[in-house]
């Protein structure tokens, strides 16, 4: 069975399984989903903790095997014109869709509140940052980390990327035999990271289950159904913006869709039978 019917197996009989812990007498189930919480806080602690030296090595390797400073600076500013274009459009698409459908309208003040009181701390810190957000000089001062294992610690990615960057462009200059050692350990540790990736999606199916069960039990049927109304709105977002990318694509690249999904797939075939075959 592929994993993404897994994952909607756990999604579906975590959502029953909230539902029916709900009922009346059922408190011992409730009481046993909330239980098995843990299962799914440590899938997405798992999750996050790859996201640093998945950025790391990845991007590392992209930077220093281009071998050449100049087509580096120039391949930089077009990626980076073109990575603020589409973050710009995305927002502009996902603020859109969120305003016209407005998910989370008419919940359950009770609910509101209770989730309110559940992550009073996260949102604090989100309210904090929004409030101090910083100036244009302030801003770019913040993408140079003075201390990059610090800027990775607080999940910082914007600075560590920077720092990557800069990292990557200083491994093009010295000798051939030196950076390769360099990059021949950032791609392991990239490797290392798909691994365990390829280990946590394992756990997903039961993860979802676990997560989906508490929070079912915990507030009822009306968060699950915002809950559902936010993913398809999430989903349509993604879709506009995927024709977004492929307009681009077409126009800017030049390249056929349906030969960049052949060559992507293809890549990610061989990709996974040389990592089987590791």
């Amino acid at each position: 069975m592929k994993l993404h019917t897994k994952i909607l197996i756990g999604l579906l009989a975590g959502a029953a399984a909230g539902v029916v812990s709900r009922a009346p007498g059922a408190g011992w189930l409730a009481n046993a989903l909330i239980a098995i919480e843990p299962v799914g806080t440590i899938f997405v602690n798992l999750i996050m903790m790859v996201v640093v030296p998945l950025v790391v090595g990845s991007l590392f390797v992209a930077m220093a095997s281009l071998g050449n400073a100049r087509k580096l600076a120039t391949l930089g500013g077009r990626t980076l014109g073109f990575f603020l274009a589409t973050t710009i459009t995305g927002a502009v698409i996902g603020m859109s869709v969120a305003l016209v459908v407005g998910p989370g309208a008419g919940l359950d003040p009770a609910i509101r509140d209770a989730l309110a009181a559940q992550f009073e701390s996260n949102a604090s810190r989100a309210a904090a940052a929004a409030n101090s957000a910083p100036g244009i000089v302030q801003l770019l001062l913040s993408m140079v980390p003075q201390n990059p294992f610090g800027a990775a610690a607080r999940m910082e990615l914007l600075p560590l990327v920077v720092c990557i960057v800069i990292f990557g462009a200083a491994a093009t200059q010295i000798a051939e035999p030196r950076r390769q050692v360099l990059v021949g350990f950032f791609q392991g540790l990239n490797d290392i990271c798909m691994v365990i990736i390829a280990w946590v999606m394992k756990l997903a199916p039961y993860a979802v289950f676990a997560l989906i069960g508490t929070t079912v039990a915990r507030f009822g049927t009306d968060l699950l159904r915002h809950l559902v109304v936010y993913c398809l709105v999430v989903a349509v977002g993604l879709s506009l913006q995927v024709g977004v990318l492929m307009l681009l694509l077409k126009v800017l690249a030049r390249v056929k869709v349906i030969d960049f999904y052949r060559g992507g797939v293809k890549a990610m075939l061989n990709r996974e039978s040389a990592r089987l075959n590791a």
